[in-house]
């Protein structure tokens, strides 16, 4: 009887530890069902500039506790294909070819009487009333309420009709009156702004819009584009072009081949114009030339031009 108790427990299972399932392979991957997964680490936090703290590296929390987006870094100020530095050097030197001298305070003052029928020819790029630069620049100072806005009122139309072409000889006492009237204008920080305006809308922008179409990359071939741009208007720089066969890097050409080309046949023109006025500017193209000698395509300071040294 005891031997058959032993047989039913042994049957039933009773009175024996049994023994563990095997646990079948997979992938290391794999989850398996009922374990937790372990929580990923929490994201690197940063404290924010009020003390709170974003998982955003690009957001912040404001005091009611919501995010905010931060400004980003501004890149390196740019002015179109150059840097603003690079800007400042080239209009140093268009300073410089006009006035003879590294701008300064004084240049937006700087007021002749050109020989060449021109008329007045002001401020740090010379503007002149024949090109009607002068007169936008006049009529946009008036316009912005410049502290000499009403005395150079009344010389808006004698400007419109290029009355100041005169013989610097001999100048109408009218004439020597708007002059002073200009100069103490040239110390308006108004004035100093609306000629900066003035020349990078009608002069500055258009030189860049040409160079870029042409593919150009260095400061020294902006310049050379801009400089045309101021002496001739930027109508000046497609005469030139068709003066010579080097084709610029927008047609598969190389760069600095065509900007020597181009400078050269502007300086041909020049020397040969019909007016000796004109003749006698061939100056700036030699100085272009002088700097394409230099290897001077970045225009890195300190630069001397014409015996003028821009820092």
């Amino acid at each position: 009887m005891l031997k058959f108790l032993h047989w039913l427990l042994d049957l039933l299972g009773w009175g024996k530890t049994p023994k563990p399932l095997p646990t079948p392979e997979r992938p290391e991957d794999e989850p398996v069902l009922g374990k937790r997964t372990p929580r990923p680490p929490d994201p690197e936090v940063t404290p924010t500039s009020n003390g709170r703290v974003s998982q955003d590296p690009d957001r912040e929390i404001d005091e009611a506790g919501d995010a905010i987006e931060i400004e980003p870094p501004p890149p390196e100020e740019t002015t179109m294909g150059v840097t603003a530095e690079q800007k400042k050097v080239i209009d140093a030197v268009l300073s410089i070819f006009e006035t003879g001298k590294v701008p300064s305070p004084d240049a937006y003052s700087a007021v002749t009487v050109l020989r060449d029928g021109a008329g007045i020819s002001y401020g740090k790029h010379q503007a002149t009333d024949r090109s009607d630069s002068l007169d936008r620049i006049v009529m946009t100072y008036i316009d912005r309420g410049g502290l000499y806005a009403a005395e150079l009122a009344p010389y808006v139309e004698k400007l419109d009709k290029d009355m100041t072409a005169v013989d610097p000889s001999n100048l109408p006492q009218w004439v020597k009156d708007l002059m002073e009237i200009l100069k103490k204008a040239g110390q308006d920080l108004t004035m100093v702004a609306v000629q900066d305006d003035i020349f990078d809308e009608g002069y500055w922008i258009p030189a860049v819009n040409q160079a870029e179409d042409m593919k150009l990359v260095h400061p020294l071939s902006y310049l050379i584009v801009y400089d045309t741009c101021i002496q001739s208007g930027p109508g000046g720089v497609g005469r030139i072009r068709r003066k010579f066969a080097e084709v610029p890097p927008s047609k598969g050409g190389d760069e600095k081949a065509w900007a020597l080309a181009y400078v050269k046949a502007r300086h041909n023109w020049l020397a040969t114009h019909s007016n000796t006025v004109v003749q006698q500017s061939k100056y700036r193209t030699q100085a272009l030339l002088d700097l394409i000698d230099a290897g001077r395509w970045e225009l890195n300071t300190p630069l001397t031009v014409r015996g003028q040294t821009i820092d």
